[in-house]
């Protein structure tokens, strides 16, 4: 089912599958991926209770091993509709077909509007008895280059607070040992394929708490609230680029598996709940 909402600025559109972002547009005009072939199949994915990949696909807890897909299992599973305002919708995960999360907890996902931009927050619940071991992440793409005359290298991440950054390089999707300083030029990183062509760029240890898509005739800009890693990803000569806020992030190819102990995981104890939330706003 898919639920929309409005006010006088900004439209949505959300599927109860995954609770996904299906449409953002301003003032008519849609600016999130549209999922055309041959290039990902997916809008803006919410990535729970994993971000990025497992090593081996596979966690250890206390000592019994469970399997989880790359970016968990909220993506493709069930959400309900619990709260239908004029500027908000709730959604409530109410149905996985994972047997490989053993814990319980409560996920929820609101959409709100406003005359600044549209504003996700996650929200996490634990309802078990031990401590709820867990990463999020937001996955959104937007359409790039926007103007049909426009390239890639017409575009640029323009970074609120850093200079330089700091990624961590991948293989297979798992985090090296290696780290890679990037230099900013007046806290700018221009887009080319050549910037994507060793996968995503993950991020760590940044100060900004918002990076913005431009161009000289477009501007697109996400903040976050105190996101640990950032994740910036385009598909291989694909329309679109990806500004990813994460609570979370892949395991490193030396990882023990261990989850209570991997890195970037979240521990919430018992009855404990937390919101982590994130803003686009156009222009």
């Amino acid at each position: 089912m898919i639920y929309s909402l409005s006010n006088h600025l900004y439209h949505i559109q959300v599927s109860t599958l995954g609770a996904e972002l299906l449409s953002l547009e301003k003032e008519g005009v849609n600016y999130l991926w549209t999922k055309s072939p041959p290039f990902w199949q997916r809008h803006a994915p919410v990535l729970f209770p994993i971000v990025g990949k497992l090593k081996g696909n596979s966690y250890q807890y206390h000592g019994k091993e469970y399997t989880l897909p790359q970016h968990g299992f909220a993506r493709d599973s069930k959400f309900e509709c619990v709260e239908e305002k004029d500027d908000t919708l709730l959604f409530r995960l109410v149905e996985t077909r994972e047997i490989n999360f053993p814990f319980q907890y409560d996920f929820y996902i609101r959409y709100s509007l406003s005359g600044n931009g549209v504003k996700t927050t996650y929200t996490v619940e634990n309802k078990g008895v031990e401590a709820l071991p867990f990463s999020i992440g937001a996955h959104p793409g937007f359409l790039c280059p926007f103007f049909d005359e426009e390239k890639l290298e017409d575009y640029y991440f323009e970074f609120e607070a850093d200079l330089t950054l700091n990624r961590t390089l991948l293989t297979d999707g798992l985090l090296t040992l290696e780290n890679q300083s990037i230099l900013l030029e007046n806290k700018r990183l221009y887009l080319s394929e050549l910037l994507f062509e060793d996968d995503a760029l993950v991020i760590s240890n940044f100060k900004s708490k918002s990076v913005a898509l431009k161009s000289d005739r477009f501007s697109l800009k996400v903040t976050w609230d105190n996101c640990t890693f950032l994740g910036l990803w385009k598909q291989r000569q694909a329309p679109f680029v990806c500004i990813e806020p994460w609570w979370g992030v892949a395991d490193s190819i030396n990882h023990n598996q261990d989850i209570l102990i991997k890195r970037g995981i979240n521990l919430l104890a018992p009855e404990e709940k937390k919101d982590f939330w994130f803003e686009i706003a156009i222009g």
